[in-house]
């Protein structure tokens, strides 16, 4: 299985400011690096889990303190493998909407700001 590596780096800006396309591009890229590691456990640790139950370490008092170790650590580290890659996948899709609720909200006011700007009530002087 070829190993994807994607290039994160963070927005251009001076730190002070989130520029709405570089959040939405970010939050993409978060999204795909999230799909990437389910992907990864999906892969290489189903091959891990489906190892662990050949007990491949044998059946010596060695062996058997390895299985040991194994069966208490393995099922979690799968668990949070896989709770890593939803976090990632979850957390670029919000970054996605949380900027374009913004840049929403940001449109809307901005209109309706035009609008009261513009609006010439008929009051007699």
């Amino acid at each position: 299985m070829e190993r994807v590596i994607r290039s994160i780096s963070f927005p251009p800006g001076d730190g002070k400011h989130i520029y709405p396309d570089d959040a939405i591009e970010a939050g993409r890229r978060l999204g795909l690096a999230g799909k990437d590691v389910t992907a990864s456990r999906d892969g290489t640790g189903a091959k891990l889990e489906s190892l662990g139950t050949t007990s491949p370490w044998g059946k010596d008092d060695i062996g058997k303190g390895l299985e040991k170790n194994y069966n208490e650590m393995a099922p979690v580290m799968l668990k949070i493998w896989r709770s890593v890659g939803t976090a990632l996948e979850n957390m670029g899709t919000n970054i996605q909407n949380a900027s374009k609720n913004v840049t929403n909200a940001d449109t809307q006011g901005s209109q309706k700001i035009q609008q009261a700007g513009n609006h010439h009530p008929n009051i007699p002087i």
